[in-house]
């Protein structure tokens, strides 16, 4: 788990420590700095991947591009580009320095990994320097290494911004390509099929859920090709018709609601999951099934989301959540869950998402420490109010957990093709 992170320089993070919970919303207005956040940590799994300079490479289009990298310059006062990154695990900590430097894009200009011992010492374990790719993948680098290779390899950020695009998603895959749903969901058949195999109660659970938002859909045909047979097409079938269709037929935000479904419900999800803009293309009551599953999840993974809606925070609790400002163009993260503040009495009235939509989270997170936040002239419109907004089991909870624990927690199933 990824307790916490130290960031300087990196686009509109100036200077930046962001404290994890299991389960993070990072919410703010666009431009706010959420993305940029994930953006770090996506960063970190290309170093983790020894693919900084790929990376780099593959982002930017020309050398005056990296300088968008880097926050607030002054050359004249002498102050050189960087970004740098610290990362607060249970007992281990990892450390990176990189700035442009001819004829590479970016070199490492101090590299650092340590981890604290059975008395409470810090103890270092590496330090490098200038050098171009991690130096993490050294054999002999005790057992740090290794764990903050494994932490890395979960921060991939899932946009599925390729759901987008009918043609990738509708592209057929390799069957064995199904362990893990890939960011750019172009195994999802696959994974589907693994899923249909050996996982049934979570196949009719995704089943069911998509149904509910796609009133046309019957079911899911997966069956893998006649002529190439280790490839698969993930298809589905018109509740009126029976005809099979390609996922390109369904509209955007289903394809990207499906997604999320697979990611979430996957027998074995990254141990950390990013999801950046996860309401994107969502009806309020896709928001609402996808915030159930994350709170599911969060019981046993790690989830980092950004989003700007109040509909999906409206299924969180503040203490979920994470102040994203911009002040005066530099981005400032604030945990609710770090702030003294009971939300017990505000929450019978509000929901989460109203509380942060007319401001009274960011009054507590700039409040002098034990000073009430007052609502000034905030007035909340009769319709804001809810007769128990946080009372009783949220929507598909009880289901999820039992559906999941009939599916032997994670446990291979053999059924019938």
């Amino acid at each position: 788990m990824l307790d916490a992170i130290t960031i300087h320089g990196y686009r509109s993070i100036e200077s930046a420590i962001v404290d994890f919970g299991q389960v993070n919303l990072l919410v703010g207005e666009h431009g706010s700095g959420k993305s940029n956040l994930l953006d770090c940590l996506n960063l970190l799994y290309h170093i983790g991947q020894s693919n900084c300079q790929g990376y780099v490479n593959h982002i930017l289009k020309d050398n005056n591009a990296l300088y968008s990298w880097f926050s607030h310059i002054d050359e004249e006062e002498g102050e050189v580009p960087q970004v740098s990154m610290t990362c607060h695990f249970r007992k281990n900590q990892y450390h990176v320095t990189l700035g442009p430097q001819a004829p590479y894009n970016v070199v490492f200009h101090d590299e650092s990994a340590g981890f604290v011992n059975d008395k409470g010492d810090y103890k270092v374990a590496f330090e490098g320097q200038n050098h171009l790719e991690t130096r993490l993948t050294e054999e002999n680098l005790y057992t740090v290494a290794p764990f903050i290779r494994r932490a890395f390899e979960s921060f991939q950020v899932y946009h599925f911004a390729e759901a987008l695009d009918p043609q990738r998603i509708a592209s057929r895959s390799d069957l064995d390509d199904n362990k893990q749903l890939r960011p750019d969901a172009s195994n999802i058949a696959a994974v589907l099929y693994r899923i249909k195999q050996h996982y049934p109660s979570r196949y009719h659970l995704i089943d069911e859920l998509f149904r509910q938002t796609e009133p046309g859909f019957n079911c899911f045909d997966l069956e893998p090709d006649k002529e190439y047979t280790r490839l698969i097409e993930c298809r589905w079938r018109h509740r009126h018709t029976l005809d099979s269709y390609k996922m390109s037929h369904l509209g955007i935000g289903t394809r990207r609601f499906l997604c999320l479904l697979v990611l979430l419900l996957q027998p074995t999800p990254p141990s950390v999951i990013l999801i950046d803009e996860v309401e994107l293309g969502l009806t309020p009551k896709a928001q609402q099934i996808i915030g159930g599953l994350i709170r599911n999840l969060g019981e046993e993974h790690q989830v980092i989301v950004t989003t700007a809606s109040p509909t999906f925070i409206d299924q969180f609790e503040p203490q979920h959540l994470i102040l994203c400002e911009s002040v005066d163009g530099r981005s400032q993260y604030t945990a609710l869950a770090e702030i003294r503040t009971d939300w017990s009495e505000a929450r019978q009235i509000h929901t989460t998402g109203q509380l942060w939509q007319n401001n009274w989270f960011s009054l507590a997170a700039t409040a002098p420490v034990n000073e009430p936040v007052t609502g000034g002239t905030m007035v909340f419109p009769s319709s804001f109010l809810h007769t128990n907004p946080t009372g009783g089991d949220r929507p598909f909870d009880k289901i999820i957990d039992q559906i999941l624990l009939d599916d032997g927690d994670g446990q291979e199933q053999t059924t019938e093709a």
